[in-house]
C-alpha cells in the first residue's frame, strides 16, 4: 500500500513539473512574440514620424 502511495505521489510531482515546463514554455514564447511586435511598433512609429518630418520641410519650403 505505501508503495503505490508513494508511486501515486510521485506520478502526481513528475505531471506537475512538466506542467510547469509546458507553461514556461508558453510564456516565453508568448514574451517573445511581445518583443516582435514591440519591434515592428516601433519602426513604423520612427517611419512616421520620418515620413510626417519630411512632409513639413517639403510644405515649408514649396
Amino acid at each position: 500500500m505505501e508503495v503505490s502511495k508513494f508511486a501515486e505521489e510521485e506520478l502526481r510531482r513528475t505531471e506537475a513539473i512538466k506542467r510547469d515546463k509546458t507553461l514556461q514554455a508558453m510564456i516565453q514564447t508568448r514574451d517573445m512574440q511581445i518583443q516582435r511586435l514591440r519591434r515592428k511598433l516601433r519602426r513604423w512609429r520612427c517611419m512616421g514620424m520620418a515620413l510626417i518630418t519630411l512632409t513639413v520641410i517639403l510644405l515649408i519650403y514649396l
